[in-house]
């Protein structure tokens, strides 16, 4: 009974796991993860926005929604942004984030009932107009070196790090959910929208990878570091778990197997339980039920019909037990009356008379089931 909690705890410890790691994902369709909106709305205030593999030339915006860069490819994109380019970076585990200096240290956390809620509590151009930002609570806290603006503070970091590289800046966001279709209308997550990418210039989304570069290797590959531990801990759990509760090692330990009872014990059990009670009528009664339900099964007759109270039923005249009574009699040879009185006539008041009858019904049973050989 215990296995299948067990595995419904793994279960359980997989899907939250799953869920406070993942986060919700970027992506450009319609849905409530998706940033749709996002385009359409910095289309709709005057910035060109397009998908490209490369940053612009020149100045402008260059956003990754989603990064798996390499430190290599990472160092070439803030080379980029040295340039005088801004690099928007909303995967916070990622290298190019790494590579501006910015890490996480934890979870936004402890909102149940919708999104956090933020104060900017810095003074950037990026968070102008900007009173409250609402976010995820399974985004990330950031954490940066020197020279990192840190804004919407919470916990011992913040959620987003501005770092300026050379002419120009990397913006690095503790997670894409402001941005997504489900939460772009919320609070003034818009105007941080507008601070965030209207830096002057075009604004290009590009892929997780450069052009021609080869993806993670396998899906252990590409996760996150904290999601790669908590399943080797899951795993490790299982190893333990599995030592803990299987054989040990040594010599197999021999049982004494206790004798079987012989196949009549329980009979005698039962005899012996009525003759102390002294139930002969109900023992008379069961022997009875017992040689009706064969001889009906045997003589084609069907099931017995349910008694109309808790005595031994009675014949019915013209009903299933006369027609068994009288085919009884028929095939044995006896009289009607006596076939009657056997089957259905009152219980035994004596041992001696439960005895009897059950001598009685079985030598009826033996000269029915004669009949036919």
């Amino acid at each position: 009974m215990k296995r299948p909690w067990v595995v419904l705890g793994i279960l359980a410890a997989l899907i939250v796991a799953a869920g406070l790691l993942s986060g919700p994902s970027a992506g450009d369709d319609a849905g409530p993860h998706g940033t749709l909106a996002l385009r359409r709305y910095l289309g709709a205030m005057g910035l060109t926005v397009r998908k490209a593999a490369t940053p612009p030339d020149g100045p402008g915006v260059f956003a990754l929604l989603t990064d798996l860069r390499d430190a290599d490819q990472a160092g070439d994109l803030v080379s980029w942004a040295r340039a005088g380019g801004t690099l928007v970076v909303a995967d916070p585990e990622s290298e190019t984030a790494a590579a501006a200096g910015v890490g996480t240290v934890g979870r936004v956390g402890h909102y149940a009932f919708g999104p956090a809620k933020l104060a900017p509590g810095c003074v950037t151009p990026e968070v102008a107009g900007v009173r409250t930002l609402a976010v995820d609570a399974g985004d990330s806290v950031l954490a940066s070196g020197a020279g990192g603006v840190g804004c919407f503070p919470i916990s011992e970091g913040a959620f987003e790090v501005t770092t300026p590289v050379g002419s120009g800046k990397v913006v690095v966001l503790g997670g894409i959910s402001p941005l997504t279709n489900a939460l772009l209308g919320k609070a003034d997550n818009a105007a941080f929208a507008t601070g965030v990418f209207g830096a002057g210039g075009p604004v290009v989304f590009g892929p997780p990878l450069p052009p021609g570069a080869a993806g993670p290797k396998g899906l252990v590959g590409s996760l996150p570091a904290g999601a790669r531990i908590v399943l080797f801990q899951i795993a490790l759990a299982a190893v333990i778990f599995a030592f803990v509760r299987g054989r040990r090692f040594g010599r197999p330990t021999f049982e004494e197997i206790p004798s079987p009872l012989p196949s009549g014990e329980l009979v005698h059990a039962v005899a012996r339980l009525y003759r102390s009670a002294r139930a002969r009528a109900f023992a008379g009664d069961t022997l009875r039920r017992g040689t009706r339900r064969r001889l009906r099964s045997r003589l084609g007759l069907g099931p017995e019909p349910p008694a109309a109270g808790t005595g031994p039923p009675a014949a019915v005249p013209g009903g299933a037990d006369d027609v068994l009574s009288s085919t009884v009699a028929r095939l044995s040879g006896s009289h009607p009356e006596d076939v009657q009185r056997l089957l259905h006539g009152p219980g035994p008041a004596t041992e001696e008379e439960l005895i009897a009858l059950g001598r009685e019904l079985e030598e009826l049973r033996r000269r029915v089931e004669g009949s036919w050989s």
